[in-house]
């Protein structure tokens, strides 16, 4: 368990420091070959895994129905069918396919970090997406994708590069509609508007937390949901409350987000752009707020992990902030214990007649070596 942790460390650290590097040298293409080394040492690891990670077997199954038998399976978007469709029509296998999406996530999230943050916002990016991408591979594209889009819709107000990359992402996953709103919003709320409904939110957040059962139900209700098929979840396993725990980890969360609102009225001050900013941040407050009520909150949670990425980059770019030094530290602290504590916890899998090294992080099993896996894992369930 030791030596995988240090090996996810490592991971970590040496393809952040690469980044950081390749902002410092003296030619573009210095700078294009250390960026291109962080993205294999980053997205290798996750693209040739063997077993690790929740939902393996079912995109590994997924991958080879649609090989065998490709014009019956339409359970999934178009987007992310059609990328099994071209890797398993050129006869590539499977970790072919999961390194290829690997890259892509990594790649595209590199291209979203702002300029001048770039290797601080990489490392964010590795510390809430890195094991997502283990199990949850489709939100973690969408999400990556819309983090371009985010960051480059604040910097160039480019509502139709923001447009594609959302249809691109719902395409690839349905729940990517949660990031239409933050257009239509950014576009009609007025700064002095958003700053009162930041407010009031903020204010009713204790009611969201006490009422968040009900809340949901109501929103299952929503005929938009209906259409989009998510009151389908409503009594199912992602609908299940989640456990809570201590609640050590969940309250650290909220203060992450919160604390950036707090001081909304400063940012919107300082950069009127930033307010497609807190919005995003907003919105992911409410879905943590809901998360413990209902599992399908949880995974929209971690799909807008973004905003945890965004709070603090808005608190790092003022020096002025009070209390800053204080809330950078205990944030990145925060995000790194809990990037590790991920690799003792490991994950459940849904799969009863597959309980093996899929639930759990440790230790590494790549391609290479997959002859290390546990005997249940090489033994029918791949």
């Amino acid at each position: 368990m030791i030596s995988t942790l240090i090996f996810y460390n490592i991971v970590l650290f040496l393809s952040t420091g690469l980044v950081f590097l390749s902002e410092r040298t003296t030619t573009k293409l210095q700078g294009y070959l250390l960026k291109l080394m962080a993205l294999v040492i980053v997205a290798f690891p996750v693209g040739l895994r063997y077993g690790l990670g929740r939902d393996y077997i079912s995109y590994k199954r997924i991958y080879e129905n649609i090989a065998h038998n490709a014009d019956s399976y339409t359970s999934i978007e178009f987007g992310f069918y059609v990328l099994n469709r071209i890797f398993s029509f050129s006869g590539l296998n499977y970790e072919i396919f999961t390194l290829f999406i690997s890259l892509f996530i990594f790649g595209v999230a590199l291209k979203a970090c702002p300029t001048k943050r770039k290797a601080f916002s990489f490392f964010l990016f590795i510390l809430l997406f890195y094991f997502e991408s283990f199990n949850i591979i489709r939100s973690v594209m969408v999400s990556s994708l819309m983090f371009l889009g985010i960051t480059s819709y604040q910097k160039n107000r480019k509502t139709l590069n923001y447009l594609v990359l959302n249809a691109i992402s719902f395409s690839i996953h349905k729940s990517a509609v949660i990031f239409f709103p933050i257009l239509l919003f950014d576009k009609l709320i007025r700064r002095d508007i958003l700053r009162f409904f930041v407010a009031t939110f903020l204010f009713f957040s204790v009611f969201y937390f006490f009422y968040g059962r009900y809340i949901i139900d109501l929103i299952y209700s929503l005929a938009i949901v209906e259409q989009l098929g998510y009151s389908t979840y409503q009594g199912g396993r992602h609908d299940e409350i989640s456990k809570f725990g201590t609640g050590v980890g969940y309250i650290s969360r909220l203060g992450i987000l919160i604390y950036p609102l707090l001081l909304s009225s400063f940012f919107l001050q300082k950069n009127p752009k930033n307010k497609v900013f807190i919005i995003v941040i907003s919105i992911s407050l409410a879905t943590t707020l809901l998360s413990p009520y209902s599992g399908i909150f949880g995974i929209l949670e971690r799909l807008l992990y973004i905003g945890y990425i965004l709070s603090i980059l808005l608190v790092y770019s003022y020096k002025e902030i009070k209390f800053r030094k204080y809330y950078l530290i205990l944030s990145v602290s925060l995000l790194y214990i809990f990037f590790n504590l991920k690799v003792f916890n490991g994950n459940t899998s849904f799969d009863a007649a597959c309980i093996n090294q899929s639930n759990m992080l440790y230790p590494y099993v790549s391609v290479f070596n997959k002859d290390d896996a546990t005997a249940p894992m090489r033994n029918g369930c791949f």
